[in-house]
């Protein structure tokens, strides 16, 4: 018999919703974890593929209802037009007078964000899409021939994608823009011209912040989500792994306002520094081409403006990758350099760190930028942070990741009172930061928590408030296999297949125990880090079992 046929719950991160983490075991769903973070779409994750996975919203309501929300400017729109995938979902925009267009506004946006919409000419072979904002963002696009127009106004770039063979194209236009709040699309008859008369035939329009257009979203009345969403749990991937771990971790913000966009006057270039945003000699780590090459004199560079006043502990981080390989450059800081981080690059993405604590005000600086140039992509400045964590992207502001949640409740059916077995395989953000799982009634008398302990490499398991067995000899941060076991009579802890302490003279009776948390009793010690698997058996297992389950 399996092992695990002993077992009343299993967790071992596969399925998810928005929400809920899904357990192997019960089938029935009663032991799914509840899990939260409330952050908007702020949290990423590396998914199977290896890419940084981001969340997205299209901002626009009735995508591809253009009689609905959107409002005529001297236009018509008819349905049931052929579209770009065969069926009839396009629509036939046509414009009856001077400034033809139809449009759809929405609370302000400030910052960098993308447009776009599949279209295909008709009577015109033009089309115009205009980020109505303090500074407009304007571009046109031939839809005859498949090439860009002029563009105008705070426009960081403008694409035109062919789509199949029937003269269709996605067109879109990326805009830094402050105070953006509404969208016009018109039918041209010219490059930088409004036409007065004509049609064109779109479908599919999006918005979303950001600096290229992404997968179509369809919303109708509300605005819709993809990708990571607020409360989802992240499965993540990250270092090649073939099996994902949860993961975990604490709030954390990114002060640096642009940590895409590097051609605006938010990162301050110095003399002889220049960026090509959205470079298409290479794929970014999201998999997109909106990575930045930027090129320099071989003793210059570029920074992020003051972010944050104050000191204390800061980690700054960046993907950088070389253009052939061998560049070195140096991650520090213009207003106060207590050390710098030597970074020398290869062809492929790495991520460059730069920890330390500081009694003036933080910002970033990537010097000595050679000639030949560099690739970057998304660069981070975290307060109060010791460690790295996942990259939260910005656009114009900085962002705020909550802290993740994870728990079940209500399974006292699923626990044994006075004998079981708990075991996780996880490791930590940091090697001495308080970490716990935990079993409980929701206090401390009716506990069974594993700890990683503010002490470095010190792991302990509690019974209640009289059983500890504890180790002072493994790193935290690595994946450990941790099983720990409860009897009325002892306490037991194994770890990576070895039976490490063993406590039988002050092992407390307890009762009534009814949740499983990422944290210990009360929720005031949370765990941060990456569970691969917690399993939780409600009978005492022998020691061989023990060992077997924590084998490496």
């Amino acid at each position: 018999m399996s092992l695990l046929n002993k077992a009343s719950l299993i967790q071992i991160p596969s399925g998810y919703k928005d929400g809920t983490l899904y357990s192997a075991k019960p089938t029935n769903g009663d032991g799914d974890f509840t899990f939260s973070r409330g952050s908007n779409l702020a949290a990423t994750r590396v998914n199977s593929e290896g890419l940084i996975e981001k969340g997205r919203e299209n901002l626009l309501l009735q995508s591809n209802s253009f009689d609905t929300t959107w409002v005529n400017n001297s236009s018509s729109e008819t349905s049931g037009q052929e579209d770009k995938d065969g069926g009839t979902d396009a629509w036939l925009l046509n414009s009856t007078g001077s400034f033809g267009s139809i449009t759809q506004s929405f609370t302000a946006i400030n910052g960098v964000s993308t447009l776009s919409i599949y279209a295909k000419a008709g009577t015109n072979n033009w089309l115009l899409l205009r980020m109505n904002a303090t500074s407009d963002a304007r571009a046109w696009f031939d839809l005859e021939n498949g090439v860009l127009g002029s563009t105008d106004g705070s426009t960081i770039e403008s694409k035109i994608e062919a789509v199949g063979t029937d003269g269709w194209y996605r067109c879109s236009i990326t805009g830094n823009t402050s105070s953006f709040s509404q969208v016009l699309i018109y039918p041209t008859n010219a490059n930088f011209v409004v036409g007065t008369s004509g049609t064109i035939y779109i479908q599919d329009a999006q918005l979303e912040v950001g600096l290229v257009s992404t997968d179509v979203i369809t919303t109708t009345t509300t605005t819709e989500q993809a990708g990571i969403l607020e409360d989802m749990p992240r499965l993540d991937y990250s270092g090649g792994a073939t099996c994902p771990s949860l993961i975990l971790e604490p709030q954390r913000v990114n002060h640096l306002t642009q940590s895409e966009y590097y051609s605006g006057s938010t990162w301050i270039k110095q003399s002889g520094t220049t960026v090509t945003q959205n470079t298409t000699d290479t794929l970014s780590p999201e998999g997109k081409y909106n990575a930045s090459k930027v090129t320099s004199n071989g003793s210059n560079g570029l920074f992020h403006t003051l972010v944050y006043s104050g000191g204390g502990a800061n980690t700054k981080s960046i993907y950088l990758k070389g253009v052939s390989g061998g560049e070195v450059v140096y991650l520090k800081d213009p207003y106060q350099t207590v050390s710098t981080t030597t970074c020398t690059l290869t062809t492929e993405w790495q991520r460059f760190t730069l920890s330390e604590t500081q009694t003036s005000s933080a910002s970033l600086w990537i010097d000595d930028i050679p000639s030949g140039g560099i690739y970057m992509w998304g660069a981070m400045l975290e307060s109060s942070a010791s460690y790295v964590s996942s990259y939260i992207p910005t656009y114009g502001s900085s962002v705020t990741r909550s802290a993740d949640s994870c728990v079940k409740t209500g399974i006292s059916s699923l626990i044994g009172q006075t004998e079981g077995v708990l075991f996780v395989e996880a490791s930590t953000l940091e090697n001495g930061a308080n970490n716990r799982i935990t079993i409980s009634d929701n206090t401390i008398n009716n506990r069974v928590s594993i700890e990683w302990d503010i002490d470095a490499d010190t792991i302990k398991g509690f019974i209640g408030v009289g059983g500890n067995v504890e180790t002072t000899s493994h790193d935290q941060t690595n994946q450990n296999k941790i099983a720990l076991l409860y009897t009325t009579s002892v306490a037991k802890l194994f770890i990576n297949g070895s039976l490490i302490n063993t406590d039988s003279t002050s092992i407390p009776t307890m009762s009534g125990m009814n949740r499983i948390d990422f944290s210990n009793y009360g929720g005031s010690v949370p765990f941060f880090g990456n569970a691969k698997q917690v399993i939780y058996f409600p009978t005492a297992l022998t020691d061989d079992e023990c060992i077997a389950l924590t084998t490496i």
